[in-house]
């Protein structure tokens, strides 16, 4: 009998500790409603002891104990209530939120009430929280001056801002929304996409590149994305937030920049260019007068001689065709987006004959250190040269204006060669120099230390913006009277 009785009373002990730690409130009624039994955790969530509850009517922390009555009235054992979102009263007679089951159950043939329930409180604040989140996130999707697309790891869109939809040329989302993201790339700018996604994934960003993009409806334009990764709450990708920017008209704008700071460019050269074309042309017109002479003079068998000279004539036009040629190729439009394998060197060498005449009639000698092992780069061997045009003026202006002030050998030097897998182009001056203060602002668009009428100011800028394409760098070092080098720096 003791044995017995041990055993139910530990059975009863271990019952009491598992309803203890069960980590939710039970409440146990008898027929009047009237608590019979609690345990802890119910003082826990509504702030009442244990004994200051025991023989107290419900109705004193559950204010709505009519309803439940009507719901259990004629009701049998067995029957229960699952999962009802109610409110307990607390001692200081706060309603804290509850999600409660309620149950009939049989004890000694006498029928009891049983209460168990959960303190929904954090859960209503993060549900709260989570609902001011979204709320602020919408607001700032909707608010965001650039178009925003939220994409999964398998490349469907799964969230779009207004802006974006206007900027894809639409007012429906669905016509954005689980669509490939893909499917918006031009066939020209796909190749790209590989390696935003792998950056994007092994460095958490991507900032600026530019893609050529297909609106809804007809047309495309030219996107600036930025994509940064988005992790969930144990660090692995979830999905992908690109920002777009519509930059068309800002691209449209450079384009005629770079076009009138070309045809600057040729109004300089334009006294060289016709000394240039009127060297051969002096020599074609002497060797023509030497012939009429030559042919009252001599026999027709001797027809040889002039042959040398129709040969001298042929090499002068030739030597006119190609500088006439190259001028009109140097100031003709070109698309951006046209990207084609070209002779660092040869580029060079192209925009040193449109210079070097200038340079010869200033005193100005240029020395050339070129690296003919330099393999051929990708890029625009018009925009390149538009920099070394650029590069050499601005050098041949800062002789010039340390020319006004003393005497002294005048000297442009361009150097390049291969360091590190990188490309230098290196072009320095004896001249003037830069002060401190401007070096930090001669890219900016419209910032010129020429005299007024000298220089548009967007040369620099202009060149920074082409190397950038080309995934490469401009440096200046410079120091006052003593001379400027600019490098220019391009990957292999």
């Amino acid at each position: 009998m003791n044995v017995l009785k041990n055993k139910i009373d530990k059975n009863t002990g271990l019952l009491k500790a598992i309803l203890e730690n069960l980590g939710v409130g039970i409440i146990i009624l008898d027929k009047n409603y009237i608590i019979r039994d609690v345990n802890e955790t119910v003082g826990e969530i509504i702030g009442y002891k244990k004994n200051e509850l025991l023989g107290q009517l419900y109705e004193t922390v559950y204010p709505f104990v009519e309803r439940l009555k009507k719901q259990l009235a004629t009701k049998s054992f067995s029957y229960d209530i699952k999962g009802e979102e109610t409110f307990m009263k607390s001692k200081d007679g706060v309603m804290i939120p509850i999600l409660k089951n309620t149950k009939l159950i049989p004890y000694n043939g006498i029928e009891f009430v049983l209460e168990i329930f959960q303190d929904m409180r954090e859960r209503k604040f993060m549900e709260k929280v989570l609902c001011e989140s979204e709320n602020m996130y919408r607001t700032l999707l909707e608010a965001s001056p650039e178009g925003i697309l939220i994409i999964n790891l398998s490349g469907r869109i799964i969230e779009v801002s207004g802006i974006a939809l206007e900027i894809f040329g639409t007012e429906k989302r669905q016509e954005l929304v689980g669509k490939h993201f893909l499917r918006f790339i031009d066939d020209k700018s796909l190749r790209k996409v590989r390696n935003v996604i792998e950056k994007t994934l092994s460095e958490g960003l991507e900032q600026d590149v530019e893609f050529i993009l297909k609106r809804i409806k007809k047309g495309s334009f030219i996107g600036e994305v930025s994509t940064t990764l988005i992790q969930d709450n144990h660090g692995r990708p979830s999905s992908f937030l690109a920002v777009i920017k519509d930059i068309s008209q800002r691209k449209e704008a450079e384009k005629q920049m770079v076009h009138t700071e070309r045809m600057a460019g040729l109004g300089e050269m334009a006294t060289g260019i016709a000394h240039e074309i009127n060297q051969p042309l002096n020599t074609i017109s002497m060797s023509l007068e030497n012939m009429l002479m030559r042919i009252a003079q001599l026999p027709p068998k001797k027809s040889f001689y002039f042959e040398g000279k129709i040969n001298k004539i042929f090499e002068n036009i030739y030597r006119i065709s190609k500088i006439i040629d190259h001028i009109r190729a140097f100031s003709r439009d070109h698309d951006d987006f046209v990207s084609t394998a070209f002779d660092i060197n040869e580029g060079i060498k192209n925009a040193l004959s449109m210079i070097s005449v200038q340079c010869e009639h200033r005193g100005i000698d240029i020395v050339t250190e070129l690296n003919t092992k330099i393999p051929a780069i990708q890029g625009n061997t018009y925009s390149f040269e538009q920099v070394v045009m650029n590069l050499l003026i601005n050098a041949k202006d800062a002789l010039e204006e340390k020319g006004k002030q003393e005497s002294f050998n005048k000297e442009i030097r361009v150097r390049s060669f291969l360091s590190n897998q990188t490309i230098n182009v290196v072009i320095s001056d004896n001249g003037q120099g830069i002060k401190k203060e401007d070096i930090r602002n001669v890219m900016l668009p419209f910032y010129s230390t020429k005299e007024v009428g000298k220089g548009t100011g967007i040369g620099l800028s202009i060149s920074f913006g082409i190397i950038k394409k080309m995934n490469g760098t401009i440096d200046i070092q410079s120091e006052t009277l003593k001379g400027t080098s600019v490098v220019i720096k391009l990957p292999l």
